[in-house]
């Protein structure tokens, strides 16, 4: 049989094959032959170069009737990525699949006895062990990186860190040095978290799409314009705007979370914010602890009128995912390096 080569197919045929197959528990070719509105002969090719590949696993259809049952294509979920997330003291590794599920996590502890990069040394070798414990590296399709801050790939550093110690320490050559593996992304959470949720949202490239974090060490947001995420003036940080008594409003959240007496901050904040950035969307993602009943509901009340119909009131999309933004976000830019890669072969 002769072997069949991705790259002879058009990117975005692929591409839109491959989304169908992840977007779908189990899929026939002509259930995703009629959602791409690609030939049958195209979208089997491209299903039986991803089987070679072992991106997707086929199963026969469970018909009772008698006659040839159709294949059901799904993706390999035994193939995995792994998350190491530095963006707090407290570095933790998660293993998420092909389906974007939680296949195992792990957490390190940090000792205040040793030094900042003793604890990253420390972590990166828990990390290597529990991967020849327990692991099947040979089903990794790549390593991602979480970092606080903007990562330059010239100087392999962070740069403007919520963690000063990383703006010294180059991360690719230390995980290379202690692993033994390549690095596949580093990104800022920030970054990550909002461009998974850009792949959420329908017309994504023709809309302003903010993306808001509410933790309990930082809020942080972003706006994703024409599917780039902008930072600093451009970015218009949320946490840095100014709120009653001339607070920023991440001291007022970070000291008392959203209640009652806090929660007129966080709409004023919002209210600027998109007069501000006139975006389309807002995808709010928060771990931060909330005592206000109905939250949603009152955020949309009072921000629609205050903006007395003059701006319009942007859709809200509230995160209660099982998997951290920024993660999902790195799962997805290394699921789609992983087929950009196979393509090209």
């Amino acid at each position: 049989m002769k072997e069949i080569h991705l790259s002879t197919i058009k990117k975005e045929s692929v591409d839109h094959i491959f989304r169908v197959i992840a977007e779908n528990e189990q899929v026939s070719r002509a259930a995703i032959a009629q959602a791409t509105s690609l030939s049958l002969m195209t979208v089997g090719k491209v299903v039986d170069a991803l089987l070679e590949h072992d991106v997707i696993v086929q199963t026969k259809e469970s018909k009772n009737a008698a006659g040839r049952k159709a294949g059901l294509v799904r993706l390999n979920a035994e193939k995995f990525c792994v998350i190491l997330d530095l963006t707090s003291s407290r570095f933790s590794l998660t293993v998420i699949d092909m389906t974007l599920h939680v296949l195992d996590k792990m957490e390190y502890e940090y000792s205040e006895d040793f030094y900042y990069e003793e604890n990253i040394y420390l972590f990166l070798k828990n990390v290597k062990i529990f991967a020849l414990r327990r692991l099947e590296w040979s089903n990794c399709i790549g390593v991602g990186v979480c970092v606080p801050g903007r990562y330059n790939e010239m100087l392999d550093t962070v740069e403007d860190s919520r963690i000063p110690e990383l703006s010294t320490i180059h991360i690719r050559g230390i995980l290379h040095d202690i692993l033994s593996e390549n690095v596949t992304l580093i990104e800022m959470d920030t970054a990550a978290a909002a461009v998974s949720n850009m792949y959420m949202i329908d017309h994504y490239m023709e809309k302003i799409v903010a993306y808001i974090s509410l933790t309990s060490e930082n809020i942080n947001s972003t706006v994703l314009y024409h599917g780039e995420p902008l930072f600093g003036t451009l970015g218009c940080d949320l946490g840095k705007m100014l709120v009653r008594g001339g607070h920023m409003l991440s001291e007022v959240l970070l000291a008392n979370g959203i209640e009652n007496e806090t929660f007129p901050d966080l709409v004023m904040a919002l209210y600027n914010y998109i007069l501000c950035v006139r975006c389309d969307t807002i995808v709010i993602e928060n771990a931060l602890p909330c005592t206000v009943e109905q939250p949603e509901k009152r955020l949309r009340e009072q921000l629609t009128t205050l903006l007395r119909g003059n701006v319009p009131l942007p859709d809200f999309v509230i995160s209660r995912d099982e998997i951290p933004h920024a993660h999902r976000g790195l799962a997805l830019q290394m699921r789609r390096l992983w087929l950009k890669e196979i393509s090209a072969q």
